[in-house]
């Protein structure tokens, strides 16, 4: 690669890439080559965004400093992804056996019950436990503090597990009476 101002098109950038792989294979040893693959595909989309901004004056410089802030980038998601899943494994609870239901049911809860169930259990299982967790009486607010997720993270994410419902069972059905109090 030549020194001095660079614009995208005067970039090598296969040798960015692989500089990056590089980098990231040194950095994190134990990580999969998809996981380096990824790092650096993200870096590459840094560096060229960098480029476009402003020509770089010193591309090594450059790819030294945006494989840096990737690395810590990637540190800190892992950190992250860490205290999560440590902070939800420990407030697991044994998995009571769910009463059987069936959708032959004559109470209309118990069957309305059965179809959401059914439902995210076949098509949505992000989904499943909340919406277990709702039937059961808790609240979206509740199911959040207990798990410590962000409220408006987990609102978000039952707002799109009931679209995918709505788009599945039909606007008029009577099950939209329970959704909406819970909503």
């Amino acid at each position: 690669m030549a020194v001095g101002p660079m614009d995208e098109r005067s970039i090598d950038w296969k040798y960015a890439r692989d500089r990056f792989r590089r980098h990231f294979q040194s950095s994190f040893p134990r990580w999969g080559s998809d996981e380096h693959d990824e790092l650096a595909a993200k870096a590459v989309v840094r560096l060229l965004r960098a480029v476009r901004r402003s020509p770089a004056t010193h591309i090594h410089g450059l790819i030294a400093k945006i494989a840096g802030d990737e690395e810590a980038d990637a540190i800190r998601e892992w950190k992250r992804r860490s205290a999560r899943n440590v902070a939800f494994d420990d407030r697991i609870e044994p998995a009571t056996p769910e009463p059987a239901i069936s959708c032959e049911a004559e109470d209309p809860l118990t069957r309305q019950r059965w179809v959401v169930l059914t439902y995210f259990e076949r098509h949505e299982a992000r989904c499943l436990e909340v919406a277990r967790r709702l039937l059961g009486g808790d609240t979206l607010r509740a199911i959040a503090e207990r798990d410590g997720r962000s409220y408006d993270a987990l609102r978000q994410q039952w707002h799109r597990c009931v679209v995918g419902l709505r788009r599945a069972i039909g606007p008029d059905d009577p099950i939209w009476d329970w959704v909406r109090e819970r909503e």
